[in-house]
């Protein structure tokens, strides 16, 4: 039941609020349905602030001042529990993310908050936000990484997100910081902490080509859909709503499968970083003087890195196994 917890008053303005609007309202001889009906608002959504999930608003605290009798009680206190360190659209969601069971997500320009590297958050920051002083786009990626110690838990909230082609594709603050946020993401999947899925150009339309959703589920609350878009964002909390998003979700995971991280365009920086030197193959019709050598390796599962022998450090070309291997079909049909 929503607001069913005993919440410690002493722990914070927004504990403290939602334990005394769950004694007005008691005291008041309603039920969170009938509260919630003369503000115009689900019960769900009165249970949710008195858990201290939802923030109070203070177009709320005026009407619950004036539905229970509390004179400016609520307004007087809710700009205490309303401080944030996060952008006004975004607060909300930021707070209630850290009470999260499960949170499910879809993202389709960029790499969700709570999986960016600092150099990534201070490119998305920056493009956001060109003339901003230096201060002001530290504070944004210092807020950004805070969220994501929510993921040093082992095992909660579970973090299932679902990235659009198009997300990791894009060189967000050049190829050496997209590297570098593509193999944080990949060593988060390794530790098995995150669920990732891409969701592939080839997928076609989705019910997700308009924005980014995520939904929340919480232990001892209904769960919220976040809708986000550039500078705006919606928490919903009605039912019907919400189990829409989710079905809108279901819909996403299932037209999504894992492929490579790796755009095309940055793959040859992983082939010479890597710690162990993958094994490469001279073609067959190289001579024995050192010219005109081609090596290839099969190192990677979804490509081929061919190279120069006589520049063996230098930049490697790169196709894909399906197109190498009609490459070598289409090569074997002209030698015969």
């Amino acid at each position: 039941m929503p607001g069913s917890r005993d919440l410690d008053p002493s722990s914070s303005p927004r504990a403290l609020l939602g334990a005394e609007l769950r004694h007005a309202r008691e005291k008041a001889g309603l039920s969170q349905e009938d509260l919630g009906q003369r503000l115009f608002v689900s019960g769900s959504f009165i249970g949710q602030l008195e858990a201290g999930t939802r923030r109070l608003q203070r177009e709320y605290a005026r009407l619950l001042d004036e539905v229970l009798g509390t004179e400016d009680f609520f307004q007087r206190n809710c700009a205490a529990a309303a401080k944030s360190k996060y952008r006004a659209h975004f607060a909300e969601a930021a707070e209630v993310e850290t009470q999260a069971a499960a949170i499910r997500e879809y993202t389709s320009m960029l790499i969700p908050g709570l999986l960016q590297t600092p150099a990534y958050a201070r490119a998305v920051s920056r493009a956001y936000q060109p003339s901003a002083a230096d201060e002001v786009i530290e504070a944004l990626v210092t807020g950004r990484m805070e969220r994501a110690r929510i993921l040093r838990d082992p095992t909660k909230p579970l973090l299932w997100t679902v990235i659009d082609e198009a997300a990791l594709r894009r060189a967000t603050g050049g190829p050496e910081v997209m590297a570098g946020a593509l193999r944080h993401l990949i060593g988060l999947i390794r530790g098995n902490r995150v669920i990732v899925q891409v969701l592939p150009f080839d997928a076609g339309a989705h019910p997700g080509m308009q924005g980014c959703v995520r939904v929340m589920d919480f232990d001892d609350a209904p769960p919220l859909a976040y809708l986000e878009g550039v500078d705006t964002g919606q928490l919903e909390d009605d039912p019907a709503t919400v189990a829409r998003y989710r079905l809108s979700s279901s819909s996403r995971l299932r037209r999504s499968r894992l492929r490579s991280l790796w755009p095309s365009s940055m793959r040859w920086r992983r082939i010479t970083t890597m710690r162990n030197t993958p094994e490469w193959y001279k073609s067959s019709y190289s001579g024995g003087t050192g010219d005109n050598c081609l090596e290839v390796t099969q190192a990677f599962p979804d490509v081929i890195p061919v190279r120069d022998s006589k520049t063996p450090h230098g930049p490697k070309l790169v196709f894909r196994a399906t197109a190498w291997s009609a490459f070598v079909e289409n090569l074997k049909d002209e030698t015969t």
